[in-house]
């Protein structure tokens, strides 16, 4: 897990930062959402979450109107779900918002996933987008059994990165997903 530790910045103001740790990476809400300066950490799955103050003036400071309906989909996005689907998160917002629309829930998410929050993957297991909270450079497992998907710490993964056909092709990103079972 990360060590917290406070710390002034230029301008005179403290702030809380987090030093990583080979599992644990940091996001900077300030440069993403050239706004706030809150810090989110994540070890290996699960985030310490901004609180809905914190996600309201994010949002605020973006010129998105935070709703009831976007504050509760950008926290259960963010904090407690899980690489959902739009579906993943329509069903709890559903349950929860018993009038939000389709539509809340994909603008809501395109928004998260456009200030670099959440990161859209489409893997051919599903055939649907993911969204997954983990925005560092990461890889994927899908637990054939039991349908999960496990992120992956590129260290933790010896694949050869390297493109032969680099001189016809400038690579944006890469995604690798693997398949497999749990053992014993």
């Amino acid at each position: 897990m990360a060590a917290l530790r406070t710390n002034r910045t230029n301008s005179g103001d403290s702030g809380i930062f987090i030093k990583p740790d080979a599992s644990s990476f940091l996001i900077d809400f300030f440069k993403i959402w050239n706004y706030s300066k809150i810090i989110m950490a994540v070890d290996e799955k699960h985030a310490v979450c901004p609180s809905t103050g914190e996600i309201e003036n994010a949002l605020k400071g973006v010129g998105i109107r935070p709703t009831a309906q976007r504050l509760a989909i950008c926290r259960y996005a963010l904090c407690e779900a899980d690489h959902p689907t739009a579906d993943d998160v329509m069903s709890w917002a559903t349950a929860n918002f018993p009038k939000v629309s389709l539509a809340t829930v994909y603008n809501t998410l395109n928004i998260l996933v456009e200030a670099g929050l959440l990161r859209e993957f489409k893997f051919p297991h599903s055939g649907k987008v993911v969204y997954d909270r983990n925005v560092s450079q990461h890889f994927h497992l899908l637990d054939e059994d039991s349908g999960e998907l496990i992120d992956l710490d590129p260290a933790d993964v010896d694949v050869d990165m390297r493109l032969r056909l680099k001189r016809r092709y400038a690579v944006r990103d890469v995604d690798v997903l693997f398949y497999g079972t749990r053992k014993g």
